[in-house]
């Protein structure tokens, strides 16, 4: 499946920020929680260089061709800090994942509102190129959130997580711990 941008050098590719199952809820969480730092302020600043041309070609030695293969270096931040948020048990998770699932929703605005063709007349439903590109990448990630959900309610059920305030929050997964095996290092012998 190409990206939703259909023009030009970037066709191919991949400028989302999307991480399956939660989207960006746990990220969301993430930023909200915690104040100063090291992982928003380097979200912040991929942000900024994103945004500025010339800083963004600052990361391929100011040429003038586009390329986005720095983008997956914020993503893995963001996966670190879904990762952090879910490890957090005085979190909220499920707030930022229905934020974003209305945000999802809403963008049904774009494939819905009536437009009308200049040249023959027409009226047609929604201002989309790819309506069916649209419709999958809406349902995986709606599909996406409910399975989120549907976890973080079976944690909570099963216990995998203390509710704070009445609700599940984070969830802990309980980990075994194996006895460290100690290695010797000697030292080796020369032969001669």
């Amino acid at each position: 499946m190409t990206s939703i941008w259909s023009e030009g050098i970037i066709k191919w590719t991949s400028m989302t920020a999307y991480l399956p199952l939660c989207s960006l809820a746990g990220v969301v969480a993430y930023w909200r929680a915690r104040q100063g730092d090291s992982k928003k302020r380097i979200i912040a600043v991929c942000m900024v260089f994103a945004l500025v041309p010339i800083l963004n070609s600052a990361f391929y030695a100011l040429n003038s061709s586009y390329y986005a293969r720095w983008f997956y270096m914020p993503v893995l931040i963001l996966a670190a800090m879904t990762v952090s948020a879910w490890e957090d048990p005085s979190l909220d998770l499920a707030r930022p994942a229905r934020s974003i699932a209305f945000v999802m929703i809403a963008t049904l605005a774009f494939a819905l509102v009536p437009v009308q063709d200049a040249t023959t007349k027409e009226w047609s439903l929604g201002v989309l190129q790819n309506p069916g590109q649209y419709c999958a990448v809406l349902a995986f990630g709606l599909g996406g959130l409910a399975v989120y959900h549907y976890l973080q309610a079976l944690a909570a059920a099963q216990g995998l997580c203390p509710p704070p305030a009445g609700r599940c929050a984070g969830v802990q997964l309980p980990v075994r711990h194996r006895p460290h095996r100690h290695w010797q290092v000697r030292p080796v012998e020369h032969r001669q």
